[in-house]
């Protein structure tokens, strides 16, 4: 037992050098994971990150907006996992283009489409976005729901509200209202929602490529976080009308911030079930309610997702 436990550590700090991540997030993606998973996450975490596009459906399709952008000399492609997604193979840059000017993509990664798209939203739904800054979320729902409903996006600094302001007014998105308001607390007057969204804050595992130095962080300052993260989950479930949906969702790779704090709010809210919602994808590694979305797999972020309906 204690040459094989030396051995699991011996390999461990192999893999911690030759990825560059510490040892401790080696062993949490093993255990959480397996040993495959966790070594294509390390892998993925040291290639460059793709860039997708979100099509602006209100004003364009993703055929009209692919050949505009070829154009201007901006190459993509149709994304193999996701509708009105399309993947950047060749690039400048692409705010100075005119289709971005005109309002019709916005730059959003494939896990925060997938996300939007699990969460079946309506014309004429209202929709709480409780931490949307910068506002990609919420305006890839406000698209789906074609203009139509409400889309109530939430922060907590107006400078953030600032940036959703702005994109909204760009993609021409009039049905996205913002307003500043703190996750963390209940606010009664906002009222109820059809759905309601919180994106909470993380850890950022998920994001190690487009952020190398997230897998720097203390881990005592990550082991902090799910109660923050538990905390705004319960304050967002007071919003969701009797037969409306709520979602949780992190950039994360860590059951302590995904499963756990789901499995506490579901044992400690009754009135609530978890509901599997998500879009019809290939390679999920999915874990009974949950989504987990793999960056190795999913040509994604990192990224977790679930949902619970409120049944009374």
């Amino acid at each position: 037992m204690y040459k094989r436990q030396n051995q699991k550590a011996d390999y461990n700090y192999y893999l911690s050098v030759k990825y560059s991540c510490p040892q401790w997030l080696v062993s949490l993606w093993q255990e959480s994971y397996g040993l495959e998973n966790a070594t294509g996450i390390m892998e993925d975490s040291l290639t460059m990150p793709k860039t997708f596009l979100r099509v602006n459906t209100t004003k364009t399709t993703a055929e009209e907006l692919k050949i505009m952008l070829e154009a201007e000399g901006i190459i993509a492609k149709f994304s193999d996992e996701i509708k009105n997604a399309l993947e950047l193979e060749k690039t400048g840059p692409i705010e100075k283009s005119k289709a971005f000017k005109d309002g019709l993509f916005h730059v959003q990664d494939l896990a925060s489409q997938i996300c939007c798209e699990s969460m079946c939203v309506n014309p004429g739904d209202t929709v709480f976005d409780l931490c949307s800054a910068p506002g990609g979320k919420a305006f890839t729902l406000a698209e789906i729901m074609n203009g139509k409903g409400r889309v109530m996006a939430f922060d907590i600094y107006e400078s953030r509200l600032e940036l959703i302001q702005k994109g909204a007014l760009r993609l021409n998105l009039s049905n996205i209202c913002c307003s500043k308001s703190d996750a963390r607390e209940y606010n009664e007057e906002l009222g109820l929602a059809d759905k309601v969204l919180c994106d909470v804050p993380c850890s950022g595992l998920g994001i190690i490529r487009r952020k190398p130095e997230i897998r720097y962080k203390a881990r005592e300052d990550i082991d902090k976080l799910p109660d923050l993260q538990y905390f705004i989950l319960c304050n967002a479930s007071k919003y969701v009308k009797a037969g409306g949906l709520l979602f949780y969702s992190t950039c994360t790779l860590n059951p302590k911030e995904n499963e756990n704090v789901c499995d506490l709010f579901l044992e400690n809210h009754a009135d609530f079930k978890a509901k599997c919602v998500y879009p019809d994808l290939n390679n999920l590694y999915q874990n009974a309610e949950y989504l987990t979305l793999m960056p190795h797999i999913n040509n994604s972020d990192g990224f977790f997702i679930a949902s619970f309906c409120r049944t009374e």
